[in-house]
């Protein structure tokens, strides 16, 4: 329908467009089909357009051949717009999407504007959204907080020390900087089940069956034993109220801590009276790996037994201070 041919003395195959003899507007092009074909403003050394016709390729903007289906290059904020009336939106069925730049950045233009992230095609909620307030919501459309998550929450590699199950989340400054701090561990354990005084035989462990404080989890009534949960320096303290159930006047008895079963502390009382009364009382610091067992032994001196008196006996201990 029209057939323009260039002159064989032309140096570049050319269409210009302008206003009298002044182009504003030329279409450079190769019949070979092997260069690339522009479009560009006269005087205006950067193409409008450019589309690379081996490769497929287009660029808008660019100053050499493009290096995507669809690349755009500009020195000012209005590189690309979509506009609909109720959304605009790219499609791009079992491929992916990337967007690099040194500089990225998202905005809406109305009060009511969010920003949405949602993935496996699922539009009813938000993975991540955004909204008009700063609040940013995880798998939530309505945020409440400037940060919201529904569902589980995981905080890695806050600092340098490994997580306790139980740590607590602790500010650490006026900045608002936290850190896991190690669980509160501490307990203090007396008897329940025995009625004014209960003879014990020789090497027996001390029965305390009852917790007045017990956080942490670490006593346990069954076996009567305290398990450290976390690798640290521990402090305990036992008081024993010990009444002489001999007839001999001179009588010994001995209380030992132990630790995995070895003894660690012993402390040794001499009761000078027929059934008279006396106390044992010991404090000790020492270092414990999770899952060492902590209890208290009394040892008869004698070949008789004594009894202990629920009232003014206990064993406590509590974290110093985790590692």
């Amino acid at each position: 329908k029209l057939h323009v041919a260039t002159p064989s003395s032309a140096i570049t195959n050319v269409f210009q467009f302008g206003n009298g003899n002044q182009p504003t507007l030329e279409w450079f092009f190769d019949v070979d089909g092997t260069s690339l074909f522009t479009i560009n403003n006269e005087g205006i050394g950067t193409p409008v357009m450019t589309m690379d016709p081996t490769l497929g390729y287009v660029g808008i903007g660019t100053s050499s051949s493009p290096t995507a289906r669809l690349e755009l290059l500009t020195d000012n904020n209005n590189t690309i717009r979509f506009t609909g009336f109720f959304e605009a939106s790219m499609y791009h069925p079992n491929n992916g999407f990337q967007l690099i730049a040194d500089y990225l950045s998202f905005k809406t233009t109305t009060p009511i504007g969010n920003i949405s992230f949602f993935t496996n095609n699922n539009i009813s909620t938000p993975r991540l959204q955004i909204v008009p307030s700063g609040n940013v919501g995880v798998n939530t459309s309505a945020p409440s907080a400037k940060f919201h998550v529904n569902g589980t929450l995981r905080l890695e590699n806050l600092d340098a020390n490994p997580i306790d199950t139980g740590a607590v989340l602790t500010a650490i400054d006026q900045l608002g900087n936290a850190v896991w701090k190690p669980r509160r561990i501490a307990f203090e354990a007396n008897f329940l089940n025995l009625a004014g005084t209960t003879p014990l035989n020789n090497s027996s462990k001390i029965p305390f069956d009852a917790v007045a404080l017990n956080t942490g989890n670490g006593f346990s009534t069954t076996s009567n034993d305290f398990t450290a949960p976390v690798d640290g320096v521990y402090h305990f303290s036992v008081v024993l109220t010990i009444e002489n159930a001999s007839l001999t006047s001179v009588y010994h008895q001995q209380i030992d801590l132990r630790v995995n079963n070895i003894t660690v502390k012993a402390v040794t009382q001499t009761l000078n009276s027929v059934y008279g009364k006396g106390t044992i009382s010991f404090d000790i610091d020492m270092n414990l790996s999770a899952g060492d067992v902590v209890d208290v032994y009394i040892q008869n001196t004698d070949p008789a037994y004594i009894s202990l008196n629920n009232i003014g006996s206990w064993f406590s201990g509590h974290l110093v201070y985790a590692y």
